[in-house]
């Protein structure tokens, strides 16, 4: 596990391994591969990504997968938690996502293999910055479910106030396992709107399900890009908290990252 810091802001890197093989076995698809997976807001890994069985299957892919826990969003007493912990202290800034997406570069660079980046709801968001600012550190981008509006402070204005939550947003606090404290002291941090410049210049996949409140403006995204460098994906009867349970998405996400890989697996 690796923790970047700035004072109170603790990021969180948990590496798990691919799945082990029997030896004399051909390659796996994402053999050497690593891939960063950032959660959503009012959830964690063990959430998006644990759950969902996207952990398991790309590691019986021969992926070593990283998860990613945002600041204020790591369970107390939670059996996410791990020891050995190495920190970094992030820069103080007034643009929060940029400085996650620079701590995680700095992680990224110390691994030895190709890199592919998996994000969901803000976390995309994150992907995406560090997909921009970092061109080098990335083999593919995922986006999925990726809100351009800056929901933050009207989450953070109705949470200190009660007021009304942008849509969508009262089931996701509503099946939070994040205790509601943690959730404002992130609401409360100074987060970048969404910007076109720069953009990233790996291959993107974009995902999003038709029934989506949170993420409806995420096709503008898509459209940002040249045809040949980016694939949408829409899928029915899919909204923004239940998307990530679709098979037929992890399996087309990990086609994604073959179809993309710099090194093929051998």
């Amino acid at each position: 596990m690796t923790t970047a810091t700035t004072d109170q802001l603790p990021l969180v890197v948990d590496s798990i391994p691919p799945t082990p093989q029997d030896s004399g076995q051909p390659p796996r698809p994402l053999e050497g591969a690593h891939v960063l997976l950032v959660h959503g807001f009012a959830s964690t890994p063990m959430v998006n990504w644990h759950h969902t069985r996207w952990v398991s299957q790309l590691q019986a892919q021969g992926a070593t997968v990283h998860t990613v826990t945002l600041p204020y969003h790591r369970l107390p007493e939670s059996a996410e938690e791990t020891s050995g912990a190495v920190s970094y202290q992030l820069p103080a800034t007034q643009r929060l996502l940029s400085a996650i997406a620079e701590s995680l570069a700095s992680y990224l660079a110390t691994l030895s293999g190709e890199v592919h980046l998996v994000g969901y709801s803000i976390g995309a968001r994150i992907c995406w910055t560090l997909a921009s600012l970092y061109p080098d550190a990335v083999s593919s981008l995922v986006a999925g479910s990726m809100p351009l509006t800056n929901h933050v402070p009207l989450i953070n204005r109705a949470l200190r106030t009660g007021g009304r939550l942008p849509d969508g947003f009262a089931d996701i606090l509503a099946g939070s396992p994040v205790p509601e404290p943690q959730l404002q002291a992130f609401a409360a941090l100074p987060i970048e709107s969404f910007s076109s410049s720069p953009l990233p210049a790996c291959p993107v996949l974009f995902f999003r399900g038709n029934q989506d409140t949170v993420a409806r403006d995420s096709f503008k995204a898509y459209k940002l890009l040249a045809p040949d460098q980016a694939v949408w994906l829409e899928y029915p009867r899919r909204d923004h908290i239940n998307i990530l349970t679709s098979g037929k998405l992890r399996a087309t996400t990990i086609e994604f990252m073959v179809r993309h890989r710099q090194t093929p697996a051998s």
